[in-house]
């Protein structure tokens, strides 16, 4: 949650469209938990009150941290409460309309099947396109890395799953979750918007992967950072190339509802 903070934070707004709005079917688990939650606990079911809690703490803590990226990966661990709870909340329900527990829990399976029919094939697109910038962007950049830095090279990069599983090489987390120092220069730095480019500056890590997305890259490109180091490759999910976009492209991923991975890597100039 501390390196969370220490990023530019989604909106409120943003979160709610992510967790809640974005599907309607996901909006309807939400009434459906709820409504769940209130019959287990009033039936004293400990499993209950045990996913109600689940969805509280993880909801709560996507509300304080407000990370600045939100990823599918997120939303998953929430799925468990909020598909449990209404199942509970849609059997409770049928079962007092047809006075059979036994028959409104069938129908209720038989309503979620339904369900996924409209849900899943929407989710299996996200997944290809997921899949699309894994193959095109995370798995290229970390074997480029691999293949084009030497053994002891420092690399800056706020996303370092694929890049630091594949390439092997040392890496300068700017999210700050592997990397304490980036939160103890933030705290020093707390006043100044550019506090990330002065602590790249400042270590001067051989290799810096620049996201191009939210103020980012504009930043970085108005500040020292371009005299400092120079752009050498460039990976986009659609193979875009040019090493010199322009600071415009952040407004238009924007406005894009699915997430499309940009990353330009900086060498130090020697």
């Amino acid at each position: 949650m501390l390196a969370k903070l220490i990023q530019q934070n989604s909106t409120p707004r943003q979160l709610l469209d992510f967790f809640v709005l974005r599907n309607p079917m996901v909006a309807l688990l939400w009434v459906g938990a709820a409504v769940g939650a209130w019959v287990g606990i009033r039936k004293e079911s400990v499993a209950a009150a045990v996913l109600a809690a689940w969805v509280a703490v993880y909801s709560v803590f996507f509300f304080v941290s407000k990370p600045p990226f939100l990823g599918g990966w997120y939303f998953p661990p929430l799925v468990l409460g909020l598909v449990c709870l209404s199942a509970v909340a849609a059997s409770w329900v049928l079962g007092s309309i047809m006075r059979s527990a036994a028959r409104g829990a069938v129908v209720a399976a038989l309503l979620f099947v339904v369900a996924d029919a409209f849900i899943l094939p929407r989710s299996f697109a996200t997944v290809r396109w997921h899949r699309q910038a894994v193959d095109n962007v995370y798995r290229p950049l970390g074997r480029w890395a691999r293949d084009e830095t030497r053994a002891g090279d420092v690399i800056d990069a706020a996303d370092i799953g694929y890049l630091g599983l594949i390439s092997r090489r040392t890496i300068l987390d700017a999210a700050a979750l592997v990397t304490p120092d980036v939160w103890r220069h933030y705290v020093e730095h707390r006043g100044s918007a550019n506090w990330d480019i002065s602590f790249i500056l400042t270590r001067r890590p051989d290799f810096v992967v620049l996201p191009i997305r939210g103020t980012v890259y504009r930043r970085f490109a108005e500040s020292d950072f371009p005299a400092r180091y120079e752009p050498v490759r460039r990976f986009q999910a659609e193979g875009l190339t040019d090493l010199h976009p322009s600071p415009d492209i952040t407004e238009r991923y924007a406005r894009e509802e699915r997430f499309v991975a940009d990353y330009i890597v900086y060498k130090q100039r020697r």
